[in-house]
């Protein structure tokens, strides 16, 4: 199948996700997600973009990036090649694994107003308490939200420092609808509705979907796996639909 031509970004900045191959982890301790934050300080500053935040989850990276020619710096593919050439390398060496660590090529979208470049941001600070690990985007240690409150470091925060100010912190914390602002970047994804979702669970499993959550562990866990793995699902939906958590459900997902 011919690849789609990504969309050239006007303001140079993106928002692109990294995922593991078969959704297996790309981070198994602090060790490796240090590596990966090493990383990126040192690809930022040989490829000089800008990185305006990222995010780093059990099994997939988000990164807000800038390329463009007034700073001089290298294209989107040469600075994400740069990045998973480098992590590729260290976890297959640390693991003794050979082959692809992650899915495809990455994904990318255009981020080209300042609305919804604050947006991206936010939602990218909120992964960790979209899926339960957190009850707030400052208790995540491995994120960019300490950098804008803390020091910046290698992350560029005067974009958003410059539009937020103070209230940088009540908008990153404000979750409402900050899942559904924000663009799929996978170019064919599309969501279930519940009552779609709910016949689809039950037509897989072959039980009604109000019991998943008082089936034994084994039996629950291995539901939950089939569950995630239907295209067109969210975890918030999962969630609301078996009334058992976010965060477990994106911890059976991923394992």
């Amino acid at each position: 199948m011919a690849r789609h031509a990504r969309k050239q970004s006007n303001s140079g900045i993106y928002h692109v996700m990294l995922r593991g191959i078969n959704r297996q982890n790309l981070f198994n301790n602090d060790d490796d997600l240090h590596k990966m934050i090493s990383i990126l300080s040192e690809c930022t500053e040989i490829s000089k973009v800008r990185l305006h935040g990222y995010c780093l989850m059990t099994n997939h990276v988000h990164i807000l990036v800038q390329t463009g020619e007034i700073f001089d710096s290298e294209t989107l593919p040469q600075f994400m090649k740069r990045i998973t050439i480098r992590y590729a390398m260290y976890y297959n060496n640390k693991y003794s694994r050979i082959g692809s660590l992650f899915q495809d090529r990455y994904r990318s979208e255009a981020v080209e107003t300042d609305a919804y470049y604050l947006a991206v941001l936010r939602y990218i600070h909120q992964n960790p308490v979209k899926a339960g690990i957190t009850k707030t985007p400052s208790e995540y240690l491995w994120s960019s939200y300490g950098n804008y409150v803390g020091k910046p470091d290698f992350v560029y925060t005067d974009m958003a420092d410059s539009m937020l100010g103070e209230a940088f912190k009540s908008y990153m914390e404000d979750a409402e609808d900050v899942e559904t602002q924000i663009i799929g970047l996978d170019e064919e994804i599309y969501r279930l509705t519940d009552v779609e979702l709910s016949n689809a669970i039950e037509e897989a499993l072959k039980l009604p979907v109000s019991i998943i959550a008082s089936l034994d562990r084994e039996a629950r866990n291995n539901a939950l796996r089939l569950i995630t793995e239907i295209k067109g699902s969210t975890y918030r939906q999962i969630s609301r639909l078996t009334g058992l958590s976010i965060g477990l459900i994106s911890t059976i997902s991923s394992m």
